[in-house]
């Protein structure tokens, strides 16, 4: 009895401020450090080495061959502010593209949600077992096609394992499909432009499957993309999407990115969401720098001050040739 009631007040009290509404709302957790400082886009974007989590479609019109990185976030910090520990959101990343076709990418996601230390204890409040910490794991696998010059199409399947407390533990299949199609504009860059559905699954086990639903949804976007003056780029993003199951809500986002001889980048945008308290919108700016084959993105949130999103930054690092 104790314990579920540990259970009850861990889900209530901690996770809801760790940005999980849901058992797997942390799913739509923006995992690219370069589309999280525009505003937090993950459908208008371009190929990197988190495109496995985004947009899977993009890394078919990549002029690389590998990329792969990691990035380190203690997402939506403030919902854990003045507690004995912070979320922790780390992913790795990377694809690998086997000819012009085809292009094979993966992914691990690891996410514990902070709070203050909480341990199962008896009747009269002795500590009888251990620490209680909650944690998820992913692990993505993604193909992409590029079926001509204009069009390529991709399709991820994603293994969920979140433990609730220690003992608690919820299993879950998901899968996204983006499709994207190229328009050029000549001497003005080109237009990509993306549909995606977004984890689209069910449970495979857990004792309160009926209480838990994957955060499916369907959205759309474009990202244009110029070059001036030889080593001046531009890129401008806006995407919408819907969540069509558990908590239904609209976002939208719209970003931008300046960079200079693909050696150094600087970005902006907005984010809105309904999600949840209304209170997840953001304002996002980010930098980044490459030498060579490595590269550095950091990205950082200004949100309102009640909102657990605020303060909150995403930092990767990554190498590609």
């Amino acid at each position: 009895m104790v314990k579920n009631i540990i259970y009850i007040a861990l889900l209530l009290g901690v996770l809801p401020k760790a940005y999980s509404q849901g058992a797997f709302s942390y799913a739509e957790l923006n995992n690219s450090p370069q589309g999280l400082a525009m505003g937090g886009l993950s459908t208008a974007v371009d190929a990197n080495a988190f495109s496995v989590f985004d947009n899977a479609a993009s890394v078919s019109f990549s002029d690389k061959t590998f990329e792969a990185g990691v990035l380190y976030s203690p997402w939506a910090k403030e919902g854990t502010s003045g507690m004995d520990r912070d979320n922790m959101l780390i992913n790795a990343g990377g694809y690998y593209r086997a000819n012009d076709n085809s292009s094979l990418l993966f992914g691990f996601s690891y996410y514990a949600p902070g709070g203050n230390k909480m341990y199962i204890t008896d009747e009269n409040g002795n500590i009888t077992g251990d620490e209680i910490r909650s944690r998820y794991l992913s692990v993505d696998l993604g193909y992409a096609y590029r079926i001509n010059d204009l069009w390529s199409v991709s399709a991820t399947g994603r293994y969920v394992n979140w433990r609730i407390v220690s003992s608690d533990l919820v299993e879950a299949v998901s899968f996204d499909v983006a499709l994207m199609r190229r328009f050029g504009l000549g001497n003005f860059g080109n237009i990509d432009a993306s549909l995606k559905l977004s984890n689209w699954g069910t449970m495979i086990s857990g004792e309160n499957r009926d209480s838990y639903e994957l955060p499916g949804s369907v959205s759309v976007g474009g990202l244009w993309n110029t070059s001036f003056a030889e080593k001046h780029g531009v890129k401008v993003g806006v995407e919408a999407g819907y969540r069509l199951m558990d908590t239904k809500a609209l976002h939208a986002s719209g970003g931008a990115e300046y960079s200079y001889g693909d050696f150094v980048f600087v970005r902006g945008g907005y984010n809105f969401s309904e999600y949840d308290t209304k209170n997840l919108s953001y304002a996002s700016a980010g930098i980044g720098g490459k030498y060579k084959m490595v590269r550095v993105d950091a990205s950082y949130l200004f949100a309102d001050s009640k909102s657990p999103l605020n303060n909150t930054f995403m930092v990767g690092l990554s190498f590609g040739f």
